[in-house]
């Protein structure tokens, strides 16, 4: 039978819609409280007639799915509904973020107490939120340092002196070392295409790292996001 192939190669969730056409029920059911099928698996919980406390512990194995996979809204419908645990249908819709449907279940409960779980969990988040903030902006002051001290240098190289060698010049962000040098014409008309964009792009870059300084901190913004976190 196929529906057997596939649970011993683990995709449950096929398998148990496969066994559930079949109406193997038992089957199914057994694959399914291993997936985030939670209607699903309720639901032939159901046509079996499974007594009160196996569909509670049913409904507490899909909401643990749900829960470890970033379904919290639905998780925390488990916990309160099926399993009559409003406490952890707060905690997870807190670890979600979810924190307005946390106070909806308070309410609901009329569980005043719960309230200050959601505060806590808010507060937590709002500092943990506000020293990634921190720590972004520590980073773009550093990095927009260094591109002033690259512009100085940029600015340094426009003085007439384009055919010398800056490697060194811009090799570190602490000091500026000029080196006097003379090309003849016969090296220059020898360096290659490649060569002149290389000795350009050294021009601008700071060796920690080698792209630009300009492009590595707008990339540093990009990664950490700085413009759309949330304050």
């Amino acid at each position: 039978m196929f529906a057997v192939l596939l649970k011993g190669k683990g995709q449950m969730e096929e398998a148990g819609v496969l066994f559930g056409q079949c109406t193997e029920l038992k089957e199914c059911l057994e694959c399914l409280r291993l997936t985030k099928l939670s209607h699903l698996a309720l639901s032939v919980g159901a046509q079996l007639n499974l007594p009160p406390d196996q569909m509670s512990g049913l409904a507490e194995q899909l909401a643990d799915n749900l829960r470890r996979d970033g379904g919290h809204r639905e998780a925390a419908r488990l916990y309160d509904r099926y399993c009559d645990n409003a406490d952890e249908a707060v905690e997870v819709l807190c670890e979600g973020g979810l924190y307005s449907d946390a106070l909806e279940v308070s309410q609901t409960r009329k569980r005043v107490d719960l309230i200050s779980n959601i505060m806590s969990s808010l507060k937590l988040e709002s500092e943990q939120t506000y020293s990634l903030l921190v720590e972004k902006k520590e980073l773009a002051e550093k990095l927009s340092a260094r591109i002033v001290v690259v512009m100085e240098k940029r600015s340094l190289v426009g003085t007439g002196f384009e055919d010398m060698d800056h490697s060194d010049l811009y090799s570190d962000t602490t000091s500026v070392t000029a080196t006097s040098h003379t090309s003849s014409s016969s090296r220059r008309s020898a360096k290659s295409a490649k060569g002149r964009k290389k000795a350009e792009m050294k021009k601008y870059s700071l060796k920690e790292g080698v792209d630009s300084s300009i492009s590595l901190f707008r990339r540093h913004l990009k990664d950490h996001d700085v413009c759309n976190t949330p304050i």
